[in-house]
Formats: C-alpha cells, structure tokens, sequence
C-alpha cells in the first residue's frame, strides 16, 4: 500500500488532468447519495406552460447529478421540459462506481434517449441535449454508433465537452490499466459538488474508452447543431484541442465559445466547473445563461 501511495505522489498531474492530484486509497468512500437520482430513472423538471422543448442533461464525471439544476432551472423557467439520469456509480452508490464500464454509461443513454425522444414525439418539439464534460462525451459517442434513423437531436449544448485531453492522457490510460479499478483517486473539484468522495480507476478507464471509440468512428453523426462552452484555459479539456476536433472533423455545424471562468480560478482553482452561478459567478453565469436561451430559441 505504501509503495502504492508513493507511485501515485510521484505521478501528480501525469493523469489525464482529471483530478488526479496526490494519493489513492482502498475501501468505501464517503456516501454523497443524490436521493433523487439513485433509483437510476428519469428526473424531470417540468416547465409552468406547454413545454417548446424537450431537454435531456447529463452531468460530467464524480459530479453529483443534482449540481446541474442550474441549467435544468433555467430552461425549466423557460419553457423546455427537462429530462436528467444519472450514469451509474454518480449517486452514492459506491459499489457501482467500481464496477462501472463504458457500455453500461452507453446503455443508459440509449435508454433515456429513447425515453426523451417519445416525449418530444409526443408534444411535437424539438428534442434538445445538454452535456458537461463526461456527460457530453457520452452523447457523442452514442451518436457515432447510430444509423440517420435515431439522429434524434435536434440541437446540443455541449459544456466542456471530455473529447480533448492533455497530451499526457494517453499515457495516464495505460498507467491506470495496471491498478484495480477498486482504486479511488482524489477529485480537485470542491466536495459540494462530488458525486462520491473520489473517482475509480474503472470509472476513468470507462471515460477513455468511451473517447476511444468516439475517435475510432472519427466523430461519426457529431456534426449537428452544437453550441460548445469551454473555458479559454480549462485545465481538463484544452480548448485548442476542441478547436482542433472541429476542424479535422469538418464539424462546420458547432459553434465554439470560449470563455473566462477567472471565478472559478479565484474561488476554487478549478477552472473547468461551469455547471451553476455558484460555480461560475453572476456575471458569467448571465452571460452563458443570456447565450444559451437565444441559441436554443426558448
């Protein structure tokens, strides 16, 4: 164990830029449970009117599900039916945060989907998605194994979308692949804002593998209308490096913008949270909200 401790000292920042900063520990963490998110079934925030739209959200990664009700009140408030899950091992349910694998984030996302696209169906709206981080990479990789029939989404919000990573990431994925996946690792992001105390190695192998696939269909299905917000300096998605994507893959239909969260910087030296007011500031957080109301038209 104390060889294991000094092995991840020694690595620091060598991960992926995913909250591996210090030690990592063996055996339960701490419960962060998110009551309403832990049966795994849909959470919907219903606007006051008849909804324009439908909205399906996910959180990014060791992000507790509940901390994006920001977004999910603001578009509640105007006019979209939101509709959010959380993937598995992200409700205080510790076990599954170490036996988690990419299929089984996929195969949620197929579920609520489906789900989500019956509803708007339904209604006769549009059906919009919203990610951050993690949660944007698991649209996008669903949406590269799919045939033109389920090209469900009519518009995406992608936040800090988990598609670019350090250059060191590469190597982070094979140093992981030797430790357990029981291993925790440490989050950088404030406790208030966890999921669980700290982050499996099975949960991050699932993340590059989910990123894997997505690049190995070359971004299969992932030129539909997108609005990306990305920090100009995010420590964990580089900005350049989503740029980059865009252009390679010929992704014509996203529109990229980068933006200072010097709030974050300041109050958590984290830069990569945007997921409320709290997380960003006043100021920001009315400038992303006035942004995102006007592209998604609600």
């Amino acid at each position: 164990m104390a060889r294991l401790h000094h092995i991840f000292l020694c690595l620091g920042g060598l991960s992926m830029g995913i909250y591996l900063a210090g030690c990592a520990t063996i055996g339960p963490m701490n419960n962060f449970q998110d009551s309403r998110f832990v049966d795994n079934s849909l959470w919907v925030d219903e606007p006051k009117g008849t909804p324009k739209a439908v909205v399906l959200m996910l959180h990014g990664l060791n992000l507790k599900p509940a901390r994006m009700d920001g977004w999910a009140e603001l578009l509640s408030a105007h006019g979209a039916k939101v509709m959010r899950f959380a993937l598995h091992g992200h409700t205080g349910q510790e076990k599954l945060m170490a036996e988690v694998k990419a299929h089984m984030w996929h195969g949620q996302f197929n579920k609520a989907i489906e789900e989500a696209h019956a509803h708007a169906s339904q209604l006769q709206v549009p059906l919009y998605f919203v990610g951050f981080s993690l949660g944007a990479l698991v649209a996008l990789e669903w949406l590269s194994a799919q045939d033109e029939s389920r090209l469900y989404i009519n518009k995406m919000l992608l936040i800090a979308p988990a598609i670019a990573t350090p250059w060191y990431s590469r190597a982070a994925s094979s140093i992981l692949s030797i430790f357990s996946k029981n291993i925790t690792l440490p989050s950088r992001s404030p406790e208030q804002y966890r999921a669980q105390k700290g982050t499996t190695v099975a949960a991050y192998k699932a993340l590059f593998a989910l990123k894997k696939s997505l690049e190995d269909a070359r971004f299969k299905n992932a030129n539909l209308p997108a609005l990306v917000l990305i920090d100009k300096h995010d420590e964990l998605v580089p900005s350049g490096g989503v740029k980059n994507i865009i252009s390679a893959h010929g992704l014509g239909r996203w529109e990229l913008a980068i933006v200072d969260n010097s709030f974050a910087q300041k109050n958590y030296g984290f830069r990569h949270l945007m997921v409320d007011q709290e997380s960003v500031g006043a100021n920001l957080w009315a400038e992303l909200s006035a942004r995102v109301l006007k592209y998604l038209d609600i």
